[in-house]
């Protein structure tokens, strides 16, 4: 979380219906409700998983992905990315 800095002051809500069983907290804005950053206590709050679209209108480009998650849940028609092993 070093690596990112949030404006303001995020509303957080903490999902105890996880498919791991383990709490998510989930950082959104008070304003607007939208998703900014999810943090999970078996990390330590030390990885943040941002939500990407939230960097397009910056004008950010962002790294390709390096992992795709719960790809166990993906629907029939997508495919995985070229290079990355999904999860």
């Amino acid at each position: 979380m070093k690596d990112i800095s949030v404006h303001g002051t995020p509303k957080v809500y903490v999902d105890k219906d996880t498919s791991s069983g383990k709490p998510v907290h989930r950082n959104f804005c008070g304003d607007c409700g939208c998703a900014i950053v999810s943090t999970t206590e078996l990390e330590k709050h030390q990885t943040g998983y941002v939500k990407g679209g939230l960097f397009t209108k910056a004008g950010i480009a962002l790294p390709p992905p390096g992992a795709e998650m719960f790809w166990h849940r993906r629907e029939e028609w997508e495919k995985p990315t070229d290079g990355v092993e999904p999860q």
